[in-house]
């Protein structure tokens, strides 16, 4: 007796016991799957634990100077009841360099999430040349503790560019999700 190729081939003597285990093993699987109302009792317990909050903000143009910049701020209050936040945030910037063709400049960027104790973001940056268009972006995340409400989460995209440029915008766009 030969079985599906995923189990290869078994002694012909065992193999009505396997075939019977494995309808054993299926008829179990089929009776300890979720039912719906199991499905919903579940959601309705994690809507009670979890809110979760999307972020966005553009600014156009944004104030890119070469000192860094805090642009594109998103402040977002924490509801009654929450005590944590996981926050994902990715910080995007983009600009026209005017400096002179052949001549490169640095831009950089970060995202920031606050209030974070310790917390790191990370940095990118790139070398636009001059007379072409240029974008970067950054992406942090973190865990907030120790929340109240009426306090917020606060994000916001922190960019330099110390040439000359157009056409500068920035944006911060990302997710935070409050936790009891």
């Amino acid at each position: 007796m030969i079985r599906g190729s995923k189990r290869g081939a078994i002694p012909s003597e065992l193999g009505w016991l396997i075939d019977t285990l494995d309808g054993y093993e299926e008829r179990l699987r089929t009776l300890e799957a979720p039912s719906g109302e199991s499905l919903s009792a579940t959601v309705a317990r994690l809507g009670s634990i979890v809110k979760p909050v999307t972020i966005y903000r553009r600014e156009d143009p944004a104030p890119i100077t070469a000192a860094a910049s805090a642009v594109a701020a998103v402040a977002t209050p924490v509801p009654d009841g929450y005590t944590r936040a996981l926050v994902h945030v990715t910080a995007s910037a983009t600009l026209r360099s005017n400096e002179a063709a052949g001549v490169s400049t640095l831009f950089t960027c970060a995202a920031i999430i606050s209030p974070v104790v310790g917390g790191t973001f990370y940095n990118q940056w790139g070398s636009i040349d001059g007379q072409k268009y240029g974008g970067i972006s950054a992406t942090s995340a973190a865990v907030v503790e120790g929340l109240t409400p009426g306090s917020t989460v606060n994000v916001h995209a922190l960019v330099s560019f110390p040439g000359a440029y157009t056409i500068g915008r920035a944006s911060v766009a990302g997710s935070i999700l409050f936790l009891r």
